[in-house]
């Protein structure tokens, strides 16, 4: 995770490590239980730390010695992500398939969904970078979620099947529209960018324009 001009790296013991060029210095001892994501925040100097103790944490780059904004959650956690553009909302992903959100103003709860076919974690989160769709990854199924500006999810839009083995990561892409596309769905959209990669077991899922 790039913040300023650091990178910051959790660890399974929980701790959150700073690097600069090949020094290496521990920030804190972050949660009691391995660390599984990190996310920085897209305008802020703040990031965020999701764990196996049922907590995210949100934290100052600039100022990582003072305590943490903490969100407790129902279960471990196992990826989070800042909702986008403006960042005005956090998604948790759970290693039950559940899916969270919650303002960042003040963590309270904003909506829940589970994702993939209830066997996995939700491994990986991902918001469309100009907001209006959330990713999920779960097991060998990635979900496309419609979410409204303020972070609560609306629904299932598109679900993406095939992967030869467990997602572990999932990003988003711009891809130019095709000249009859301007009429195509969402889930379309989703479902072909899905089929152009998937022998690669990586999952890409197009923003539709």
């Amino acid at each position: 995770m790039v913040a300023v001009d650091k990178v910051v790296v959790g660890t399974i013991g929980g701790e959150v490590w700073s690097v600069t060029g090949e020094r290496a210095e521990r920030l804190v001892a972050a949660h009691a239980r391995r660390v599984d994501a990190l996310a920085p925040h897209p305008i802020r100097p703040i990031f965020a730390t999701a764990a196996w103790d049922a907590r995210v944490c949100v934290w100052s780059v600039e100022r990582p010695a003072e305590p943490p904004r903490v969100w407790r959650l129902p279960g471990a956690a196992t990826a989070v992500c800042f909702g986008l553009p403006d960042g005005g909302w956090l998604c948790a992903g759970l290693k039950n398939g559940g899916v969270l959100t919650a303002t960042l103003a003040d963590l309270a709860p904003l909506s829940e969904a589970r994702a993939g076919d209830g066997t996995g974690a939700a491994v990986a989160v991902a918001c469309a970078p100009s907001g209006g769709m959330l990713a999920v990854g779960a097991s060998r199924v990635v979900d496309v979620f419609r979410v409204d500006a303020s972070g609560r999810v609306q629904g299932l839009l598109a679900r993406c099947r095939g992967s030869s083995s467990a997602i572990r990561t999932i990003d988003w892409f711009r891809s130019p529209p095709a000249p009859s596309a301007t009429g195509a769905s969402a889930a379309a959209d989703a479902r072909d960018a899905w089929a152009v990669v998937q022998a690669l077991s990586l999952i890409h899922i197009s923003e539709p324009t």
